[in-house]
């Protein structure tokens, strides 16, 4: 009898962490669900600037608080919908997706009494990011759907290091610039403004970390090297998950100017502490090759992004599956 694919099996730790910068009004949600068929790490970013409205009729939250909660719950159910007891197999397509949040959306701005919001107008109704990644078991391993509309990022974090899979639906897409523009998004989800799902397939062969995170995670760091250094340094330190993620809600926590999310798995590993053993040589390297302190300058960081850059970009460089 052939034995199920079951990725339970494969997978090996999962936790999600979240902070508000303002207690009860954090517009971050999060999604994470894991089954013996597949996982699903998500997280979604109410955009609070152009989604500030107050909806009275909506518990009196504003329409970015909304956006985050309702893509959450609807992804979930789009997940689950998404098995083919037939085939047995996950149908991932992000067309079924954009199906589903609109139909969500549209029922939202009607129960709501929304008006009309011009095109190229600065607001927006229910409006909010979304980054995914969804992975399934089959018989030549992982294969993972990653999907995602604004600057929420979703990455893979291996040996090799940290690679961003999502390109930021921004005028600008170098990451490292993104640190440093305020530049409006040209794509997120929302009721009232044409948007769409970007997605890539990736087959995962090697043990790795995948994450899903809002830029309150990355987007006060000085470079996408510290960001990695951040997440391993953090990983090293601890002698257990709970102690990692713990570590991680802290650091955030403490460079963080708005809310924070990140949703997180990792397959292959076989237990926390060969995960954490497989990144030594790897932070080790970063603090060589990428040191960063006080009298680092602006050229000294952006000479080391031009040589970091290559693998942090190797996803976004070609299509896989």
């Amino acid at each position: 009898m052939q034995k199920r694919n079951n990725f339970l099996d494969k997978m090996d730790q999962f936790f999600v962490v979240h902070g508000e910068k303002i207690p009860g009004k954090g517009e971050d949600s999060f999604l994470l669900s894991v089954n013996e068929r597949a996982g699903l790490a998500a997280v979604f970013d109410g955009c609070g600037g152009s989604g500030a409205r107050v909806y009275k009729d909506l518990g009196g939250k504003t329409g970015a608080y909304i956006a985050a909660r309702v893509l959450s719950d609807t992804m979930c159910g789009w997940f689950e919908d998404s098995w083919d007891e037939d085939e047995r197999v996950y149908r991932i397509s992000d067309v079924s997706l954009k199906k589903a949040i609109d139909a969500r959306l549209s029922g939202l701005r009607q129960k709501s009494g929304a008006g009309t919001v011009l095109k190229g107008s600065m607001t927006k109704e229910f409006p909010s990011t979304l980054a995914a990644a969804v992975l399934c078991e089959n018989e030549n391993g992982v294969l993972a759907d990653f999907l995602w509309s604004g600057d929420s990022r979703v990455y893979i974090l291996d040996s090799q290091g940290l690679k961003q899979v999502s390109v930021d639906d921004l005028p600008v897409t170098d990451a490292m610039e993104n640190l440093r523009e305020d530049a409006g998004m040209n794509n997120v989800v929302s009721a009232s403004h044409p948007y769409h799902i970007n997605v890539k397939k990736i087959r995962i062969e090697h043990p790795c970390i995948i994450m899903a995170a809002t830029d309150g995670c990355f987007g006060y760091l000085k470079s996408p090297m510290e960001f990695e250094k951040l997440l391993l340094d953090t990983l090293l330190a601890g002698e257990s998950i709970v102690q990692w993620q713990n570590a991680l809600d802290e650091r955030f926590r403490d460079v963080a100017g708005d809310d924070y999310t990140m949703s997180l798995i990792s397959i292959g590993y076989g237990s926390f502490h060969k995960m954490r053993e497989s990144f030594e040589y790897r932070f080790e390297y970063l603090q060589r090759v990428y040191p960063l302190g006080p009298d680092t300058t602006e050229q000294e960081l952006f000479r080391q992004w031009s040589e970091y850059r290559h693998g942090y970009e190797l996803y976004q460089k070609r299509d896989e599956a």
